[in-house]
């Protein structure tokens, strides 16, 4: 078996691979916006059962507030950003004329540049997470601490 057969037969295991780790990376950016706005909606109720009055203009409260919503906006962007690419049923007339060896050729190259388009899409997302993971965490530390005022006052 050749070296142009051994690569032509990991392609499947390369889209898999980019399928699966794409999948992550939208999977992990869908969790931080439910968790965010599940955050946003649960705070308020929790800390209106234990203070006598809620400050719904607090600065800690609005920043936090801000904070969910960049983080649900940026999220949807990112969903809805970037287009995976995978090798098409449609085959052109001059590859039907290819002898086997050319063929695979020119499927490694395709398999090739699409593997580096959807590394790219994939960090892209990764970038995303990343700035999701913090917005959160500022949401979450804000509406603590404005929780924890509310009860204080």
């Amino acid at each position: 078996m050749s070296g142009i057969d051994l690569a032509y037969d990991l392609i499947p295991t390369t889209y898999d691979w980019t399928i699966q780790r794409l999948n992550s990376m939208e999977n992990r950016i869908q969790a931080l916006m439910v968790f965010s706005a599940s955050f946003l909606l649960t705070e308020p109720a929790l800390v209106a059962l234990a203070a006598d009055s809620v400050n719904f203009t607090s600065s800690w409260f609005l920043v936090a507030l801000g904070a969910a919503f960049a983080n649900l906006l940026v999220g949807a962007g990112f969903r809805m950003w970037g287009n995976l690419r995978l090798p098409g049923p449609r085959v052109e007339g001059e590859w039907l004329q290819l002898e086997e060896e050319e063929f695979k050729w020119s499927t490694i190259y395709w398999a090739n540049e699409h593997f580096i388009h959807n590394i790219g899409l994939i960090n892209w997302k990764w970038k995303g997470g990343m700035f999701m993971t913090a917005a959160f965490l500022i949401e979450t530390v804000l509406l603590a601490i404005w929780g924890v005022l509310q009860v204080a006052e």
